[in-house]
């Protein structure tokens, strides 16, 4: 198993944006005009997207302040890059002051760094929480309700469905399924059951062995 995307590859300034991500920076520009703060939650390992969104939020000479573990790796790959960081080039208070000069680049965790905002914008960029399967994902929307924030998903990868999930364990024909990173397991492991196909509820600190 590997989880990386654009941190798997050893120079990500090779590559170039698909027409969705495109279509995807196009969009967050559009929303660049605003006298309301933009908030975006874009994946950390979606590097090269980072990068992009930089260039159009500096190009329309509306930096975005970033969280320190973006900025490191916006440096990281890009040692041309110069983004500002929360807390160290940029405080909230200033940001709060005037709203309408920066974005905001917000995780999950640092929700409420958007209370203090009037009616902001949130653009979902693929960041986690992705969906309403997660609970956490819920509670963000109940906390963008609570500040009147508009919500707009600019996302373009999301998730795969049951559907297809079943169809592509049944392509592998594995012996054993076990599933990672769900909401519910117990559901998880009783489908694949149902359609005839092997699956086991990951334990904690087990060992497994695949041969």
């Amino acid at each position: 198993m590997l989880e990386g995307a654009d941190f798997s590859f050893d120079n990500p300034k090779e590559k170039k944006l698909s027409q969705k991500e495109k279509d995807l920076i196009d969009n967050f520009a559009d929303k660049l005009g605003s006298n309301h703060l933009v908030a975006i939650n874009p994946d950390l390992q979606h590097i090269l997207v980072l990068s992009a969104l930089e260039k159009a939020a500096r190009n329309f000479g509306r930096p975005i302040v970033w969280e320190k573990n973006y900025s490191n790796a916006l440096k990281k790959f890009f040692s041309d890059s110069k983004p500002l960081t929360l807390g160290r080039d940029i405080d909230l208070p200033e940001i709060i002051a005037y709203p309408e000069d920066y974005v905001l680049q917000n995780s999950y965790d640092n929700l409420d760094n958007l209370k203090d905002f009037y009616k902001p914008i949130y653009l979902q960029i693929d960041g986690q929480p992705l969906d309403d399967h997660d609970s956490s994902y819920k509670i963000r929307r109940n906390k963008l309700n609570d500040l009147s924030a508009e919500f707009l998903d600019l996302g373009i990868f999301g998730q795969t469905g049951r559907t297809k999930l079943i169809k592509i364990v049944k392509q592998i024909n594995a012996k054993l399924t076990i599933p990672f990173d769900s909401p519910n397991f117990e559901d998880e492991v009783a489908l694949l059951k149902a359609e005839g196909l092997t699956a086991k509820l990951p334990e904690k600190n087990q060992d497994i062995e695949f041969q």
